[in-house]
């Protein structure tokens, strides 16, 4: 029975670790396995010892890691730096010979559109000289075989009709043969006139398949632009964020500022409202309010270096033409960051500029609500937060503690620390 009870509703030592069963083959101790619990605690706090322990000496090194980590991110920092610039101007270089391009083919075009009436006289010019050279050769071949046959019947013929004839055909005959270069001539320079036209044609379909491989182009371009974009910004924030560790770590009071809830520069934390870039915002809250005004927006913004107006509208086509399934508020968000990005001194007075200029004060008014935003009551109404339970007649003491918290860690306040016997005397 003793044995049922103990296998069953009992603890064995199966349940131990391999150290506590140890113990238990070495002292016999398989009858009274509840004298095993001590030893196994025992075991566990030595094992979670040793991985701290461990932890704590890989974190000795941490620090040297982060360093090592921050100079690799600043050396691939500038190679992809130095990329990402060849790539922008290879794409400023491309919208160049685009633009160049789309004004030689629309100038071919322009010209081919004034032409159109004097290219159809030409053909029909072609076929009337044309067909005027054939037949002044068929006169010449007629009259020929005619005069031909005169001399070969003269025998048979009048002298004097026969000389009329002969000579009345020799005259039509010079003449056809004088009127015949000039003639050909006139045709000849008629259908360079059409080849001329027609060869102006051929130019402008292919400054058209040149210009459509180059936007190809230029759209490859900008893809692998944007992308090493997004690697760069990412590679800038994990190296911002590396240093704050790396400052963090190798603070001498790092300690203490977690421990009274201080930022790095020594004031109070507000980790629950964090103050984002105000453009940033700004650009968010215009992306929301502007809708299908954004083009008109962008062109009004200013840009440093100069964009051209064909750049602009380029920019514009392919912001529209990126996502199809795309919201206005996600379109213009876009196009506002890429002005930010092209923009080298991008502040919120230009855009707020830019608003005035299209006359969407609506939306200026946003901008303004959102970087002043109107307040609404009085100091008194906010409401502080302490801890939950906490008396309310304690509440002028934790404001003190707090208080004397933050003028001991600005080293405003020497506390004492030690008393005489006569201080606790009243």
């Amino acid at each position: 029975m003793a044995e049922k009870f103990r296998t069953v509703f009992g603890i064995s030592t199966d349940s131990f670790s391999p150290y506590a069963r140890e113990i238990s083959a070495r002292y016999e101790l398989s009858k009274m396995p509840f004298l095993l619990l001590f030893p196994e605690a025992c075991e566990n706090v030595r094992i979670a010892l040793k991985a701290l322990t461990s932890w704590l000496e890989a974190d000795e090194n941490y620090s040297s890691y982060i360093q090592s980590d921050i100079s690799d991110l600043d050396n691939k920092k500038e190679a992809h730096l130095k990329n990402l610039r060849e790539f922008q101007e290879k794409c400023h270089q491309m919208r160049f010979k685009i633009h160049q391009t789309e004004m030689k083919r629309s100038a071919l075009e322009n010209e081919l559109f004034n032409l159109r009436g004097k290219e159809d006289a030409l053909l029909v010019d072609d076929e009337y000289l044309q067909t005027s050279a054939n037949e002044m050769k068929l006169d010449i071949d007629i009259k020929e075989f005619r005069r031909n046959e005169l001399k070969r019947n003269a025998s048979h013929m009048n002298p004097q009709v026969l000389t009329e004839t002969y000579d009345q055909l020799t005259t039509e005959l010079s003449k056809l043969h004088e009127a015949l270069p000039a003639l050909k001539k006139q045709l000849d320079q008629t259908r360079y006139k059409v080849n001329w036209i027609k060869h102006r044609r051929e130019e402008m379909e292919n400054k058209e398949e040149l210009l459509q491989e180059m936007l190809t182009e230029e759209s490859r371009l900008e893809q692998e632009r944007d992308m090493l974009q997004v690697e760069y910004d990412t590679m800038l924030s994990t190296l911002e964020l590396a240093k704050q560790i790396y400052l963090y770590k190798t603070g001498p009071d790092t300690l203490e500022r977690i421990y009274y809830d201080l930022d790095k520069d020594g004031r109070m934390s507000r980790r629950n409202n964090k103050q984002e870039d105000a453009l940033d915002r700004v650009l968010h809250v215009t992306a929301a309010h502007i809708h299908n005004d954004w083009m008109l927006l962008y062109r009004h913004l200013p840009f440093h270096p100069q964009r051209g107006a064909a750049t602009i509208e380029a920019d514009i086509d392919s912001t529209s033409r990126a996502v199809v399934r795309e919201t206005s508020e996600e379109r213009a968000i876009r196009a506002l960051q890429r002005w930010r990005r092209f923009h080298t001194r991008a502040k919120v007075d230009d855009l707020r500029t830019a608003l005035l200029k299209i006359k969407r004060h609506d939306v200026l008014y946003e901008v303004e609500e959102e970087l002043n935003p109107t307040k609404t009551g009085n100091a008194d109404d906010v409401e502080e937060r302490y801890p939950e339970g906490m008396d309310k007649t304690l509440i002028p003491f934790y404001k003190e503690v707090q208080r004397f918290d933050q003028l001991f860690l600005a080293q405003k306040l020497v506390p004492k620390w030690t008393y005489e016997p006569w201080d606790y005397y009243v």
